[in-house]
């Protein structure tokens, strides 16, 4: 068995483990002996032992978190002018070596130019100091119950690395007049029950406030409301995906157009052109396009505004943290039913 130092980081390699002097300032990298040294492997653990136990979060670190091979993330918040929180993140120290390999810990400072990634875990400064923790392959969401002390911030990585802990989905309070105009809004909290009414067909526009090819489509769609506000089991509907999320339902890009037929059948992506007509015959024919409009143009291909694409532009490729990521919007697969959701 071989150790070794690798150039600066202090890190050092072992062959099945072997520990020595420098056992509380080394991280072991470990392979059997049946097992060869995998390249990949090696750099992604320096890479990962590279950052430091907290991060503060920043877009110059933004790439090393998002491509880190570790998967889940815990987000700390605060405010750095506040010395009791800045206090709070020594405490927090031993939790993050605790889960060093399984979790991220990562600082945001709400102080900073960080909003977006305030505004996709659904944090307020006036939350802070809190703790969200994301998995970033399910990009589900997790939150701290009650105050944030070390004892709850161990106990929700352990349910989280346990998979024992529930995830919360954002969403707007429902507003009085939501189902007034034509068009119905919809938010998180009464989604299913209007989206999954069985006795309904129900066709979604999921958008974003800043799209604009939602704000494109807003003048057709209100057409699309009104043309439909008399048929008894149709509904026109939207919802504000950035500020709202449902279980099962994941928003890739802008707009996001779905149909949601009645009798809990599968839910329809709809793929076709963005036009009256073409919604029309879509509705009519039962939420079917008519063969030759079931193909768009090569020019309307990848034209969703994409959720962290937009925002890294606007946000220095911060990304979701909500990338926590930065990638070209895909129209998913049919395959989601109503019963799923």
């Amino acid at each position: 068995m071989v150790s070794r130092p690798v150039g600066r980081a202090g890190l050092y390699l072992t062959a099945e483990g072997r520990r020595g002097e420098f056992d509380d300032d080394r991280e072991d990298y470990v392979w059997s002996e049946e097992e060869k040294l995998d390249l990949y492997n090696l750099t992604s653990f320096i890479k990962d032992n590279s950052l430091e136990l907290i991060i503060p979060f920043s877009p110059e670190v933004a790439d090393k978190i998002f491509t880190s091979r570790i998967r889940l993330h815990s987000l700390l918040f605060i405010n750095s002018t506040v010395q009791s929180q800045v206090e709070l993140v020594e405490e927090a120290k031993p939790v993050a070596k605790e889960f060093k390999g399984k979790m991220l810990f990562i600082l945001i400072n709400v102080t900073e130019d960080l909003s977006h990634v305030l505004n996709y875990f659904g944090v307020s400064e006036s939350d802070v100091p809190t703790a969200r923790i994301i998995n970033m392959d399910s990009q589900k969401k997790f939150s701290i119950s009650g105050d944030l002390t070390v004892d709850s911030l161990r106990q929700l990585c352990q349910e989280v690395v346990d998979g024992s802990a529930k995830p919360y989905y954002r969403s707007e309070e429902i507003p009085e007049d939501w189902d007034k105009e034509p068009v119905k809004v919809l938010v998180g909290k009464n989604f299913k029950s209007v989206a999954l009414d069985p006795t309904k067909n129900v066709f979604v526009e999921f958008y974003a406030p800043w799209c604009g090819h939602c704000k494109e489509l807003a003048p057709i769609w209100d057409q699309l409301g009104e043309k439909y506000a008399d048929h008894e089991n149709i509904i026109i509907a939207k919802m504000d995906a950035t500020a709202n999320e449902v279980d099962s339902l994941a928003i890739s890009g802008f707009p996001t157009i779905k149909y949601f037929p009645a009798e809990g059948k599968e839910v329809v992506d709809y793929t076709g052109n963005r036009d009256l007509e073409t919604f029309s015959k879509f509705l009519d024919n039962g939420g079917v396009l008519p063969e030759e409009e079931s193909a768009e143009d090569d020019d309307d291909d990848g034209e969703e505004d994409d959720e962290e694409g937009s925002e890294a532009k606007e946000e220095d490729d911060t990304g979701d943290q909500s990338k926590e990521a930065d990638e070209s919007a895909e129209v998913p697969a049919n395959n989601t039913s109503k019963d799923e959701l």
